[in-house]
C-alpha cells in the first residue's frame, strides 16, 4: 500500500481522509456516521460553508498569505469581482485584524511556525494533524478560532445544563489529542501546553487566550479508545453506520418512521 506524504495540497483530499484519521473526522463519526461514510467514499462532497471561508481568511492573515487567500478566492468579492470590493462581512475581519495587531498578548501567541503537519499512531489508528501555530521554543500549541459569539452558550440535554463552545465542538478533544499525537510525533519527553486564541466576529472583537485543555485529557483519551473501535470498523466496511437521522443527509435519504411523540427529541 501506498502511504500517502501528506502536503498543505492533499492535506485535506479524499485520499488522505481515508488512510488516516483526524480530530474532524472523529468528531464527524460521533456525529453521524452515516454521513461520515457518505462523504469518505465520495457519494456527498465535504462543501465548505461561509463561517468556514471567513475563518480561513483570518488564518491566511495569520500565516502571511492572505495576499494569495484573496486571490484564489474571489467570493470574498461583491459579485465575485476584486474591482467591486470585498463583501461587508471580510472589511469587517480586516477591521478585527486591525485590532489583534494591535493586542500584544494575541501577537504574541501566534508567533511560531504555522499550518505544521504532521503524523503519529495512537491506539492503533494512524492520525493526521495540523498545528496552527507551533512554538516548541515557547512550550506551546496553539490553535486560532473565529467564533460569532464567545459568549453563546448551547444546551446539552445529556448534563442537563449549558455548554460553552468548546464543550460544544468538541475543541477540548481537539487540543488534548494533538498534544499527545505531538508528543507520540517528535518523541519528547514532555508535552506542549495547548492553548486557544478565540476571537468574535464582532467589531470590535472579543479575543481570550483559553487554555485548560489538559486537565480533560485522562477523559478524552479514554471515550476516544472507547469509541475507535467502532469508528474503524465502520471506516473499513465491516459494520454498517447508523444514522442520526437529523443532519441534511440523514433527512435526504432516510424515509419517515413511525414513533411515539415523547420519543421525539430522543431519537
Amino acid at each position: 500500500m501506498v502511504i500517502i506524504i501528506l502536503t498543505k495540497e492533499n492535506y485535506y483530499s479524499l485520499e488522505a481522509d481515508r488512510e488516516y484519521m483526524s480530530v474532524s473526522q472523529l468528531k464527524s463519526f460521533m456525529d453521524c456516521e452515516a454521513k461520515t461514510m457518505a462523504e469518505l467514499n465520495g457519494l456527498i462532497p465535504k462543501t465548505g460553508n461561509e463561517a468556514f471561508l471567513e475563518g480561513s481568511y483570518l488564518h491566511a492573515w495569520s500565516e502571511g498569505t492572505l495576499d494569495d487567500f484573496m486571490s484564489n478566492n474571489t467570493e470574498i468579492y461583491k459579485y465575485n469581482n476584486p474591482k467591486k470590493g470585498k463583501l461587508k462581512k471580510f472589511n469587517d475581519i480586516d477591521t478585527i485584524i486591525s485590532y489583534l495587531e494591535k493586542d500584544e498578548n494575541v501577537m504574541d501567541m501566534l508567533e511560531g511556525k504555522k499550518e505544521v503537519i504532521m503524523t503519529a499512531e495512537l491506539f492503533d489508528v494512524k492520525w493526521k494533524f495540523m498545528i496552527d501555530v507551533y512554538n516548541p521554543d515557547k512550550n506551546r500549541i496553539v490553535d486560532l478560532k473565529f467564533i460569532n459569539n464567545l459568549n453563546k452558550e448551547f444546551w446539552n440535554s445529556n448534563k442537563r445544563g449549558y455548554d460553552n463552545f468548546v464543550q460544544y465542538y468538541k475543541y477540548n478533544y481537539q487540543m488534548v489529542l494533538y498534544t499527545v499525537l505531538e508528543q507520540i510525533a517528535t518523541g519528547r519527553d514532555e508535552v506542549l501546553q495547548p492553548y486557544i486564541v478565540a476571537v468574535s466576529k464582532e467589531v470590535p472583537p472579543r479575543k481570550v487566550i483559553l487554555t485548560g485543555f489538559l486537565d480533560d485529557m485522562s477523559e478524552v483519551l479514554k471515550d476516544v479508545s472507547l469509541r475507535l473501535p467502532r469508528i474503524i470498523q465502520v471506516k473499513n466496511g465491516e459494520i454498517e453506520p447508523s444514522y442520526c437521522g437529523k443532519c441534511e443527509y440523514c433527512r435526504s435519504v432516510l424515509k419517515a418512521e413511525t414513533m411515539h411523540y415523547k420519543e421525539l427529541n430522543l431519537k
